[in-house]
């Protein structure tokens, strides 16, 4: 079961070492994160010079225990008001709007240290 739920700016500061990205890595193999996610950390990291097989193998190195699928199906359910699930940011558990409806989509997650 993933500890955590990781958003683009979670996993760029990984990626970066930059400030929160030692949080994050206490999280590798353990944490979970949208396609939708993915994507947009993927398109940042190509947007600042890499590769498309560097930018693979940088967020590879996070050991994503799941991907989770963002489709109509999961917009729709991301959209609906509940409350508010802790989510992984680059400088720690926050929560966040986007975080939340990708939390939702994952129901069993438990994040956090």
């Amino acid at each position: 079961m993933a500890r955590g739920v990781l958003d683009a700016s979670a996993m760029l500061a990984f990626v970066h070492g930059e400030p929160g990205g030692a949080f994050v890595a206490r999280f590798v193999g353990t944490s979970s994160a949208s396609a939708l996610n993915g994507a947009e950390a993927a398109s940042r990291l190509i947007e600042n010079g890499l590769t498309e097989a560097e930018a693979r193998i940088a967020l590879g190195e996070l050991g994503l225990a799941s991907v989770v699928p963002f489709d109509a199906e999961a917009a729709f359910r991301s959209a609906q008001p509940r409350g508010a699930p802790v989510c992984l940011s680059a400088t720690g558990p926050a929560l966040t709007s986007h975080g939340n409806c990708i939390s939702r989509l994952l129901p069993q997650t438990a994040a956090g240290p």
